[in-house]
């Protein structure tokens, strides 16, 4: 299979966030991964992490996207997409959930999958919360019937100094025969300060600085869980 064929859906991904956040706010971040220096199994992974993400709400529901990329010289080395739709039929906290989620490792090893279920949200002044169970669908696999729940959170400081956000996600993947089955985790916390709102920074400066906690559980990896701290700084268009 020739590289445009295996780039081909993580190109029709990124076309489709481009689209969704041409009038919406996007953010950058750029992190550097401490895991490599933690896990021997992780040794040779590159430390630079590069991040596209998109959040927004309308009338209608909610839009949510992200797409990371952990580059190498002369490949794509790890790449991993995600796109929601939240749509709302009533004024009410809940509503139906659609999602694909895409990955690729090494060139080779590629994942697309869709899902649908309910999503459940609270917010207020400072905290937005999100809750979707899901029916997901994992292409390529003999039993591709799998479950999803996913959560992402939120919450500014009354000053706006401060930012916690990110996201969980729990999904089973019975695979192809009975030694592939296992359960997944995979959790995203991150830790921001807004530079913009020191005094005497301009307002214009939508720099944060901050962390991020990559944590995964996954059977089949040589180390099922990992915990890897990044150090990190985005840029809010």
């Amino acid at each position: 299979m020739t590289l445009l064929k295996k780039l081909l859906p993580a190109l029709a991904s990124a076309l489709l966030l481009t689209t969704l956040t041409a009038t919406a706010q996007t953010t950058a971040e750029i992190h550097y991964d401490f895991g490599r220096h933690i896990y021997n199994d992780l040794s040779g992974e590159k430390p630079i992490l590069i991040k596209l993400g998109h959040l927004s709400y309308d009338k209608w529901g909610r839009n949510y996207g992200y797409i990371r990329l952990n580059p190498a010289s002369e490949r794509l080395y790890d790449l991993d997409a995600r796109l929601q739709r939240d749509i709302k039929f009533v004024d009410a906290p809940l509503a139906l959930r659609l999602e694909y989620h895409g990955a690729m490792r090494y060139m080779a090893d590629r994942t697309h999958a869709i899902s649908s279920g309910i999503s459940y949200r609270f917010h207020n002044e400072y905290v937005d919360l999100t809750v979707a169970p899901s029916y997901r669908y994992d292409f390529g696999y003999e039993k591709p019937h799998n479950f999803q729940l996913w959560g992402d959170a939120a919450w500014t400081s009354w000053n706006r100094v401060w930012t916690i956000r990110g996201f969980a996600v729990l999904r089973t993947n019975l695979g192809a025969d009975e030694a592939r089955r296992r359960v997944i985790f995979r959790a995203e916390p991150q830790v921001w300060c807004n530079v913009n709102q020191f005094v005497g920074v301009p307002d214009e400066l939508n720099l944060s600085i901050g962390t991020e906690l990559r944590m995964e559980y996954n059977t089949l990896l040589p180390e099922a869980f990992h915990v890897r701290p990044t150090i990190a700084a985005k840029w809010t268009f």
